[in-house]
């Protein structure tokens, strides 16, 4: 996970940076050109960056319930959506064998209904303008996820 942290992560923070940085200098030379060029790698990047924030959030040692199997009302919608943890591991698993190269892939939750599904994306864009593109509900919490295909650091 250091790795991950420190090689694959870090790559995303240092060229949303940079990217950010010519974008500023873009704006101050009027250069829509070099503007129009910048803004898929600021989404890349940036996508990349909120993605796995979101994953180290969410991380927890075995000692604070990290590893155990999801209970409480997130156990109940992946037994009614699924059948169960294992059904759920199973759809969650072929929607990632689907995504190629690199993605992510999502189970999220609608917290005004309680329904669940797995959504994936190519590469490193947020699932947070992912959701609100597909018109999710403001409430929709990010319940697992998984990076697919990240680089060989």
């Amino acid at each position: 996970m250091e790795l991950h942290h420190s090689k694959h992560h870090q790559t995303y923070v240092n060229s949303y940076n940079d990217a950010t940085e010519k974008m500023a200098a873009a704006e101050a030379n009027d250069d829509p050109a070099a503007k129009i060029a910048l803004q898929p790698l600021i989404n890349f990047h940036g996508g990349g960056h909120i993605n796995h924030s979101l994953f180290w959030e969410n991380l927890a040692p075995k000692n604070s319930g990290g590893g155990e199997p999801p209970s409480g009302a997130l156990a109940k919608a992946i037994k009614q959506s699924y059948g169960g943890l294992d059904g759920m591991k199973t759809k969650f698993n072929a929607a990632l064998a689907g995504i190629q190269g690199s993605g992510w892939a999502w189970l999220v939750q609608d917290t005004q209904t309680g329904s669940i599904s797995i959504k994936t994306y190519a590469v490193s864009i947020s699932i947070q303008k992912r959701l609100s593109r597909i018109n999710w509900p403001s409430t929709t919490a990010v319940k697992a996820y998984c990076d697919l295909g990240t680089s060989p650091y």
